[in-house]
């Protein structure tokens, strides 16, 4: 496989890409389009693209998330799901709401890189530049095609958190649950904690939904929340 990924991407990530034999052709993601640059290399070898959220059955695959997750846990009255560009809030919305339709599904975005909140609000697609925080997972620049138009039938609302308050739901996991959680995969939990999103109903599950991070790099974020 060849992966087309940021040239600012996070080592680890780069690292376990490499590990599973792929091939890595990296993009600046601030003057670039993924997009553009995988399209192109798709016509040079005549190779099938894979988009990273923007695909139906990409979201299918993304819903078993919540599949599984119900079938173990039971029904949720509430999914609170961090969001990037969509697929995983999307199809996890659809696995739940085919179970319990009544299940609330809330979306959590960085501050600074809110396109999908903004594009839910204007009832458009909304495009924004390349957002500065430390969820590089969600550094999207807006909304796929297909996942705004789950999102828009199925998503209750988007709420957004500081990186500050990322960084304290990562201590906490950290602290309490000993689990080592990305910036990404801790949003959802930061807007619980610092009561951004609140429960609805008894039974609330959250999604963390990475722990792509180096031991170096997790370490030097506590320490600037810590510090902060």
């Amino acid at each position: 496989a060849t992966i087309v990924i940021p040239h600012d991407a996070p080592a680890s990530k780069r690292s376990a890409t490499e590990a599973y034999g792929a091939e890595i052709i990296s993009y600046d993601r601030y003057t670039e389009s993924r997009e553009d640059v995988a399209a192109a290399i798709r016509d040079e070898r005549a190779l099938t693209l894979i988009p990273p959220f923007d695909h139906l059955e990409v979201i299918a695959g993304q819903s078993t998330c919540v599949q599984e997750f119900f079938n173990q846990s039971g029904s949720m009255d509430q999914l609170v799901i961090s969001v990037g560009g969509g697929g995983l809030i999307s199809g996890s919305a659809l696995a739940a709401h085919r179970q319990n339709p009544d299940c609330q599904i809330v979306g959590v975005e960085p501050v600074a890189g809110n396109d999908v909140q903004l594009s839910l609000q204007q009832d458009q697609i909304v495009h924004i530049e390349v957002p500065e925080t430390i969820a590089d997972g969600q550094q999207t620049t807006s909304p796929g095609i297909h996942t705004f138009e789950i999102m828009r039938r199925h998503v209750a609302r988007i709420a957004t958190v500081t990186d500050t308050q990322i960084l304290e739901a990562m201590d906490w996991l950290f602290r309490y649950q000993k689990q080592v959680v990305e910036p990404s995969g801790a949003c959802a939990l930061a807007a619980l904690l610092c009561g951004e999103v609140q429960p609805v109903g008894q039974r609330v599950g959250v999604i963390l939904c990475g722990g792509n991070i180096s031991l170096e790099r997790f370490t030097d974020l506590i320490q600037q929340g810590t510090v902060e």
